[in-house]
C-alpha cells in the first residue's frame, strides 16, 4: 500500500531549509529517521493448510485487500511448468539463498498414476515472471504412483520431507529428504527409508497374530505433519484394493537418517478404517494430533480404548508421542452410514484457533461436526450425538469431500466449506458462548447450480482485517468472496477476464496457496499459475531541492531495488520544476528508491498499483553528489 512520508510538495519545498539544517547536524542517521520502516518479511507457509491447526489461513497478508482486487488490478502474473500435476498445496519459504542469490522460493511436489511417469521436486522463484526454469529439479527414483500427502517443510534443518510410492518393489512407499537449498537427497543409512510397520492383530491380511504395513495396498492422503520434530504419515488406499487398514507412523530425522518413533493401526483386528482426508494433514495442538476415518470395523462402544479397538467412522485424538488413542467420537448412526459407505472421514478435521473446539467438517453423509477437543464425545446409541453441535443436509447429496478453513479475526471465528454438489458455507463461531451463534450456517455463496466437486479454499487476512476467502472450484475458476460475508457478490474470479485469468484445468486435492500478494494454484494441467495485482504505471511526486519552480525539466535515473531480492528495475524519467514524476510498468511491491541528480535521495518506497499517486516529502542530503547513487 502507498505510505507517504510527507504531505505535500509545496509543504515540503516551506521545510527544506529546516531539514537541510537538521541533515548537516546529523548527517547520514537523519536520512534514516525519515525512511519508513521496512516492511516485515512474509510468512512461510510450510505445511499443508498453512499450520498444524489446518486453518488454510495467512493473517499476515498486507498486498491483498477487498479494496484493491478487480479485474483491472488483479489477475494472472505467470505459470510454471511441471512435468506431472502437483496433488496437494504448494509450499513457499521467503529468504532463502540459492546459488548465492536470495529468493522467496515455492516448492512442488508431483506425482502420477503412471509406470512410465517419475515423480519430482521442484524449487521455483516465487516472484520473478521471467524465472521459467526452476532454481532446481529433482527427479525422484522408485516412484511414479498418485499420492495427495503435500510435503513438509522444516525451516530451522532447511530440509523437505516427502513422501512417494512405487511402481518397483511392489509399490514401496519411501519417505525422503532433501535440502530446500540445493535440492540434494539427504542420504544416509535410513534416508531414504522403505516405510514399514507392524502391531498385534488378527486382522484382515494378518499372518501369525500379526497385521503389517501393505505398502502394495497402503497410499498416504493427508498432507504429512512435522510436530516436535517427528514427521507423521498418514495411510488409507487410493481406491479400496483389499485388505487395508489406516495407518500414522512416526518418524524423527538425524544422522543415520529416519528413526520410527510410533505406530498407529486402525483397527489391528478389523479392516478398511483408511484415514483418506481428501488431502488434508492430520491437525495437532501443543501434544495431541487429531484426525478423521473411513468406514470399516467399528467396536469402540463396545471395548473402549485398547490396543485392538477398531475406530472406523470416528474421530479420534492421540498423544503424539506414542500415538496412543486418548479420546474419539462416533456418531449415533454409525452402523447405518458405514454400511452405505458414507464416510465420516471423507476430509479432514480442523481446529478452531485459541477455541479448544475441533471441526469435522467433511463427512458424504452430508453432516459436519463440532466437538470439544477436550471431550470428543464417544458414542451413543440414540440421538443426539453428545458434541457441542451437529448441522446435518449442509450439502445436496451424500457427499462433502473438501476441507473447511477457517479465519481468526481476534474476535469472532469464521469457518468455511465449500462441499461437494453444495453451496460455499460460512459458520460464525462466538467464543463467548463456545460454539456457533446459529443453528444454521450463517451466509451461503449460492451458484445457480451446486459445483459438482465443491471447491478448495484458503483465507488471507492482516489479523482481523481485509479478510478474502479464496476458492478454486472445478469448473476452472479461482474466485475471492469478501470473508465476513460469503452471501455478498463476490470481489473478483477468474472468469471475469477468463482469456486472461483462466486456469486450464483443476484436479481433486489441490489447494490454493495465498502469500505475499500472490495466489498460486495447482492446475490438472501439470503446471501452477500465479496470481497477483498486475504492473501498471504508478505516478508520484517528488520534492528535490535542485529544482526550483524556474528551472527547465531535467532528466534523472530511477534506480528502483525491491526489497524482497528480486532483479531491480530502472526507468528513465523527465522531471519537471514541480517535481512531477512517473514510472511505468512497475509491480506492487517495496522498493528501495535511489535517484541521481544534482541531490541524491535515497528512501523506502512502497508503491501499490492500486492506490494512486504515490507522495515524497523532502529528503535532502548534505553536500549531494550529481555522479552519485547512495
Amino acid at each position: 500500500m502507498s505510505m507517504p512520508i510527507a504531505a505535500s510538495v509545496s509543504r515540503a519545498r516551506k521545510r527544506a531549509p529546516r531539514l537541510r539544517a537538521a541533515f548537516r547536524a546529523a548527517g547520514w542517521l537523519a536520512l534514516c529517521a525519515h525512511a519508513p520502516r521496512a516492511q516485515a518479511a512474509p510468512p512461510a507457509v510450510l505445511t499443508q493448510h498453512n499450520d498444524n491447526a489446518r486453518t488454510g489461513a495467512n493473517l499476515q497478508e498486507t498486498a491483498l485487500t477487498p479494496a484493491n482486487l478487480s479485474v483491472t488490478t488483479f489477475g494472472k502474473l505467470f505459470t510454471r511448468t511441471l512435468d506431472a500435476d502437483v496433488n496437494g498445496q504448494v509450499l513457499y519459504v521467503p529468504g532463502v539463498t540459492i546459488n548465492g542469490v536470495v529468493h522467496n522460493v515455492i516448492y512442488a511436489y508431483t506425482s502420477k498414476n503412471s509406470d512410465n511417469s517419475k515423480c519430482s521436486l521442484y524449487a521455483y522463484d516465487a516472484d520473478d515472471p521471467s524465472a521459467v526454469n526452476p532454481l532446481w529439479h529433482h527427479v525422484l527414483p522408485n516412484s511414479a504412483r498418485w499420492t495427495t500427502c503435500t510435503p513438509v517443510i522444516d525451516p530451522a534443518a532447511k530440509i523437505i520431507y516427502v513422501l512417494t510410492k512405487g511402481p518397483s518393489n511392489n509399490d514401496a512407499t519411501y519417505l525422503r529428504a532433501f535440502d530446500i537449498t540445493t535440492g540434494d537427497e539427504k542420504i544416509a543409512a535410513n534416508s531414504p527409508l522403505l516405510v514399514a510397520a507392524s502391531v498385534p492383530g488378527n486382522g484382515d491380511g494378518s499372518s501369525g497374530g500379526v497385521v503389517s504395513f501393505d505398502t502394495t495396498h497402503a497410499n498416504c492422503r493427508p498432507g504429512l505433519l512435522l510436530l516436535n520434530g517427528v514427521v507423521y504419515c498418514a495411510f488409507a488406499h487410493n481406491s479400496d484394493s483389499f485388505p487395508y487398514h489406516g495407518w500414522i507412523l512416526g518418524y524423527q530425522f538425524g544422522a543415520n537418517g529416519f528413526t520410527q518413533t510410533a505406530v498407529f493401526c486402525t483397527n489391528p483386528n478389523g479392516g478398511d478404517d483408511g484415514i483418506w482426508q481428501a488431502g488434508k494433514g492430520l491437525a495437532a495442538d501443543a501434544s495431541s494430533i487429531y484426525c478423521s476415518i473411513g468406514n470399516g470395523t467399528f467396536d469402540a462402544n463396545t471395548k473402549g480404548i485398547t490396543p485392538t479397538t477398531s475406530y472406523g467412522m470416528c474421530y479420534l485424538k492421540l498423544n503424539a508421542a506414542d500415538l496412543t488413542v486418548t479420546d474419539w467420537f462416533a456418531s449415533y448412526d454409525e452402523k447405518h452410514l458405514s454400511d452405505q459407505d458414507l464416510d465420516t472421514g471423507n476430509s479432514g478435521p480442523l481446529l478452531i484457533p485459541g477455541a479448544s473446539r475441533l471441526f469435522g467438517g467433511g463427512t458424504k453423509f452430508g453432516s459436519v461436526f463440532l466437538m470439544d477437543a477436550n471431550n470428543l464425545g464417544k458414542f451413543k446409541s440414540a440421538a443426539p450425538d453428545n458434541v457441542v453441535q451437529r448441522f446435518d443436509n449442509v450439502t445436496k447429496v451424500d457427499q462433502v469431500g473438501q476441507n473447511p478453513v477457517c479465519w481468526d479475526t481476534g474476535g469472532v471465528k469464521y469457518v468455511y466449506l465449500w462441499p461437494t454438489s453444495g453451496y460455499l458455507t460460512q459458520f460464525l463461531y462466538d467464543p463467548a458462548v463456545g460454539k456457533f451463534v446459529t443453528s444454521q450456517p450463517t451466509g451461503y455463496y449460492k451458484q445457480a447450480t451446486p459445483n459438482t466437486f465443491g471447491g478448495s479454499l484458503a483465507v488471507s487476512a492482516n489479523g482481523g482485517r481485509n479478510g478474502i476467502l479464496w476458492g478454486v472450484d472445478y469448473n476452472r475458476v479461482v474466485h475471492a468472496f469478501d470473508a465476513t460475508d460469503v452471501s455478498k457478490p463476490e470481489i473478483w474470479n477468474s472468469g471475469l477476464n477468463a482469456s486472461r485469468d483462466g486456469l486450464p484445468s483443476t484436479g481433486h486435492f489441490q489447494f490454493p496457496t495465498v502469500v505475499n500478494g500472490k495466489v498460486y494454484v495447482p492446475t490438472g494441467s501439470s503446471s501452477i499459475v500465479a496470481y497477483g495485482l498486475l504492473p501498471t504505471t504508478v505516478s508520484g511526486v517528488v520534492a528535490l531541492d535542485n529544482l526550483s519552480p524556474a528551472a527547465p525539466a531535467q532528466t534523472i535515473t530511477f534506480t528502483l531495488r525491491p526489497t524482497d531480492g528480486t532483479a531491480s528495475s530502472t526507468r528513465v524519467t523527465a522531471v519537471g520544476p514541480d517535481g512531477a514524476f512517473s514510472l511505468g510498468a512497475i509491480a506492487a511491491k517495496t522498493y528501495t528508491l535511489h535517484v541521481q541528480g544534482d541531490r541524491t535521495l535515497a528512501v523506502n518506497l512502497p508503491l501499490d498499483a492500486t492506490s494512486g499517486p504515490v507522495t515524497l516529502g523532502t529528503i535532502t542530503l548534505p553536500g549531494g553528489d550529481a555522479n552519485g547513487d547512495n
